[in-house]
Parts: C-alpha cells; sequence; structure tokens
C-alpha cells in the first residue's frame, strides 16, 4: 500500500498537479500580450509658398498624402507656388488619369505635350500652367497645391 501511494504521487508530481489537499496549480507567471495601437501615417501639411516660380511640377514628394502642385523648393525646404503660364511637368501616371488632371491644371489654349514612358504603361506630361480649380482630389488621388 505504501508503494502504491508513493507511485500515485511520484505520478502526480510528474504531471505537474497538486499533491497537497486545498492547494491548486497556478501558472507560475501570467502572460498578457497587448498589441500596439496602429498608427495612421502622418503626413505633412500643404506648404505655403514662399514665392512663385515658372517651373510647375506635379510629383509625390516623401510623406505628402497624394500629389503636390507646386513650382519647386529652395536650399531650405521652402517651397514655391505655380506662376500662371509656368511650364508644368506631370509625374508620370496612366492616360485616364493624366486625361483627367490636365483639364484642372493646364491652359487648354495652349499646347500640351504627352510622353510614352514605363514601355507605354505611363505618360508624362508637359503644358502651359493654368490653375482650372484643382479639386481636392481627382480620381480618389488627393491633390494638395502649394499657394
Amino acid at each position: 500500500m505504501k508503494r502504491l501511494t508513493l507511485a500515485a504521487t511520484a505520478a502526480v508530481l510528474i504531471a505537474g498537479c497538486a499533491v497537497t489537499p486545498g492547494i491548486v496549480n497556478k501558472p507560475a507567471a501570467t502572460t498578457t500580450t497587448k498589441t500596439a495601437a496602429v498608427q495612421k501615417p502622418t503626413t505633412l501639411p500643404t506648404p505655403k509658398a514662399v514665392g512663385a516660380s515658372n517651373q510647375c511640377f506635379i510629383r509625390h514628394p516623401s510623406g505628402y498624402d497624394g500629389l503636390l502642385v507646386f513650382g519647386g523648393v529652395n536650399t531650405q525646404g521652402q517651397y514655391h507656388s505655380c506662376a500662371p503660364g509656368a511650364t508644368l511637368e506631370i509625374t508620370p501616371a496612366s492616360a485616364d488619369f493624366i486625361g483627367e488632371l490636365v483639364s484642372y491644371v493646364c491652359d487648354a489654349n495652349k499646347p500640351v505635350t504627352q510622353t510614352q514612358v514605363l514601355d507605354g504603361t505611363a505618360v508624362r506630361v508637359t503644358c502651359v500652367f493654368r490653375d482650372n480649380g484643382i479639386p481636392q482630389y481627382v480620381q480618389g488621388v488627393h491633390m494638395q497645391v502649394v499657394r
């Protein structure tokens, strides 16, 4: 009988159960996993113009939400606006997007040059800048205009 009790006690200890009555097994430590809150990426606000330029660009600079319409950047990182009549270069994009964008940013009375790029999958445009009421979004792409 003594051997049976000793064998049962050993089996219980190996299995990790308590052998003393009234004691409940508790995990050695509780672990709680906290999920970090998902943060929305911060985007830079549209910069204010420190002057106007006769060159104009539509690009997607790092840190901006969508496309930025601007006349250039000086060495201090300050942006210029596009002067009316400035030569505008639009970054390569799909033909349908460019087609809609041109109606807002190009002077319809002046020539618009379109060049096929990226093996014909995108179009680069050069035209004369004219702000024809650039909307906040064009085909779902946020437009930020330096003014």
